[in-house]
C-alpha cells in the first residue's frame, strides 16, 4: 500500500510538469508567430523604403540632367578662352552651384556662383540665378 501512495504524488508532479511544458510550448509558439509577423512587417517596410529611395534617386538624377543641360559645356568656354576648363562637382547628386560665361561687346563675362542650399532647393535657386544673370548680361546688356 505504501508503494501505491508514493505513485500518486509522482503522477501528480508529472502531470503538473507536463502541463507546464505544454503551456511553455504554447507561449513559445505564440512568440514565434508574433516574431514572424514582425519580421514580415519589417520586410514590407524595408521594401517600401527601398522603392521610395529609388524613386527619389531617380528624381534627383533627372533634376541633375536638367541642370547639366542648362549649363554650357567646356567647348563653349574654350571658344571664348582657349586654355580653359570647367570643374563642376556638386556636393550631392545635384547642388546649388553654377557657372556662367558669355562673350559681350568689349570682352567676356565669366561667373562662378555658389547658391545657398544643396539638392533640389539648391538646384532650383541655381537655375533661377543662372537665368537672371543671363537675362541681365545678354538681354538687358
Amino acid at each position: 500500500m505504501k508503494l501505491q501512495t508514493q505513485a500518486i504524488p509522482a503522477n501528480n508532479t508529472l502531470t503538473i510538469a507536463t502541463k507546464s511544458v505544454e503551456q511553455l510550448t504554447l507561449e513559445l509558439e505564440l512568440e514565434r508567430s508574433r516574431t514572424s509577423a514582425l519580421q514580415n512587417e519589417l520586410k514590407k517596410s524595408n521594401e517600401e523604403m527601398e522603392l521610395k529611395n529609388k524613386d527619389m534617386i531617380s528624381g534627383f538624377s533627372y533634376a541633375s540632367r536638367i541642370v547639366d543641360a542648362m549649363l554650357p559645356g567646356t567647348k563653349a568656354l574654350q571658344e571664348i578662352v582657349a586654355d580653359s576648363f570647367i570643374i563642376h562637382q556638386p556636393k550631392d547628386l545635384i547642388g546649388g552651384d553654377f557657372y556662367f560665361f558669355t562673350a559681350v561687346e568689349d570682352g567676356y563675362v565669366i561667373a562662378s556662383a555658389d547658391c545657398t542650399g544643396h539638392g533640389v532647393p539648391g538646384a532650383l535657386i541655381s537655375m533661377i540665378g543662372y537665368h537672371l544673370l543671363k537675362d541681365i548680361v545678354v538681354t538687358q546688356k
